[in-house]
């Protein structure tokens, strides 16, 4: 009974980190904090749009930080909020190299 539960728990699981390549975002972009203080933690994609990862790893979490990453939006139903970040589930990140200049 519990071998039945804990399978049906990993295939309600949400996002599914087995989708397909179709749903992937994959860009580049860097790391600030939401609510300096606060925690919290965006990434200003340098493609214009805002990605709030719900789960970015715990050494990642540095402001300024250029970074390249794959993700998985995260929808929260048919209810959108105009101009808010989009929710995404990072399937892997690494830090870019620096500039020097």
């Amino acid at each position: 009974m519990l071998l039945l539960a804990v399978a049906c728990e990993d295939q309600n699981s949400s996002p599914d980190r087995r989708a397909s390549r179709e749903g992937l975002i994959e860009g580049t972009g860097t790391i600030t904090q939401a609510y300096p203080g606060f925690g919290g933690y965006l990434i200003n994609g340098d493609d214009g749009e805002i990605y709030a990862p719900l789960d970015l790893p715990e050494e990642f979490q540095v402001e300024g930080r250029r970074v390249w990453f794959s993700a998985i939006e995260v929808t929260l139903g048919e209810v959108g909020i105009p101009e808010a970040p989009r929710l995404v589930s990072i399937v892997e990140i690494r830090t870019l190299p620096t500039e020097k200049g």
